[in-house]
């Protein structure tokens, strides 16, 4: 928009003058138009495609969190805390290693140092011990309160000590919990009544949306995964089935409908969907388009699921007996005997994650206690 601007500099007379006499002012014809004439000195706004003093660049309409030029019109950069995509897998806004992202803002796996723990980690009381568990974005071990209630408890990488997190929502369970490195978040589904929710990484819980049926399991899905990257994928019972969770649009698809109950979900490092049918006692792949395919039959119940960061191993928590954990080779599909550990009732998920030195942390039940115990894996 033109801006008219009295130019006084050149054209103000300033001769020595009797107090008497008043200085002279410049006439109409000192009135320019700076568009005609001379630049507009003024500040620019970033997203006006100009780079103005102060900004590191300015890409007008294109600007964005996630490209290369941020809303706030700075280069983007490893450690701002924004995801660049394509270019940056995670960005936890520092600039450090072994913390989940690395130096170089790449998805790393999480390493524990088992020196300054003390196994098993008694996390709450209580009989009913289901549920998954996932590391957080700081390599801490987030953890549900089963079917006792609706808390949620953090395990320090550090020192194994336990703290309260979230307690108090009107739920009587948590079942399916996994990390979304894209905003560094902890999404949980809470039970009866059954509602989503996110946990962000200062602690501040969020409600995302309420759910029409009770959720088993949470994993994030890749991109590549048919239209469903970066979305929640969910299992569900009542009917059995697999959901895509676009919890920024508050969207829900099914994509994958099964005739026996599943119980728990998770994607390999080549974007392969894993899942747990427990009344088949088998394994299968799902794609997008909802086709399944076994992958591994002959177990007993299974209810419970991860993979090695290396993607080179499956582990599977199933009845066989009081309950054990096995390790099933990827691609190959050969089961190696595992750890025998008792096994929660019911179909929920037993919890499983596996750090980068490949220690194998998971939740069972022991004597009136949720703990979590590890082992090594071969």
């Amino acid at each position: 928009m033109p801006r008219l601007t009295i130019l006084l500099g050149g054209f103000f007379s300033l001769t020595p003058v009797c107090p008497w006499y008043e200085p002279e002012l410049p006439s109409g014809d000192d009135i320019r138009d700076d568009d005609d004439h001379d630049p507009d000195t003024g500040a620019g706004a970033c997203g006006d495609g100009v780079i103005d003093p102060g900004e590191e660049c300015d890409l007008g309409l294109a600007n964005a969190d996630d490209g290369a030029c941020t809303s706030a019109c700075l280069l983007a950069a490893c450690g701002d805390g924004l995801i660049r995509v394509g270019v940056e897998q995670c960005d936890d806004g520092g600039n450090s290693s072994s913390d989940g992202c690395s130096d170089t803002c790449m998805t790393e796996a999480c390493t524990w140092d088992l020196d300054g723990h003390t196994f098993p980690i008694d996390v709450w009381t209580g009989q009913a011990v289901l549920g998954e568990i996932a590391f957080d974005g700081d390599c801490d071990l987030i953890v549900g309160g089963g079917e006792e209630t609706a808390n949620i408890y953090r395990v320090d990488r550090n020192d194994g000590s336990v703290s309260l997190v979230v307690q108090g929502l009107p739920h009587s369970m948590v079942s399916g919990i996994t990390h979304r490195a894209s905003d560094d978040s902890v999404y949980f589904a809470a039970g009866i009544p059954d509602h989503l929710y996110a946990l962000d990484d200062q602690d501040q819980v969020e409600s995302i949306m309420p759910l029409e049926v009770p959720i088993l399991s949470l994993t994030v899905a890749p991109q590549g995964f048919g239209d469903f990257g970066d979305q929640l994928i969910a299992v569900s019972y009542g009917p059995p089935q697999l959901l895509a969770i676009d919890v920024d649009n508050h969207v829900i698809t099914p994509f994958a409908q099964s005739a026996s109950l599943l119980s728990v979900a998770t994607f390999g490092g080549d974007g392969t969907l894993y899942v747990a049918d427990w009344g088949g006692d088998r394994i299968l792949t799902v794609t997008a388009d909802g086709i399944f395919t076994p992958f591994y039959t002959g177990l007993d119940a299974p209810d419970g699921l991860a993979i090695a960061p290396d993607g080179a191993r499956m582990f599977v928590a199933h009845l066989s007996g009081a309950g054990r954990i096995d390790q099933i080779s990827l691609p190959g599909a050969t089961l190696t005997p595992g750890v025998e550990f008792e096994l929660g009732t019911g179909a929920a998920p037993t919890g499983i994650v596996v750090d980068g030195a490949n220690h194998v942390l998971f939740e069972m039940p022991l004597g009136g206690h949720a703990v979590v115990d590890v082992f090594d894996a071969p």
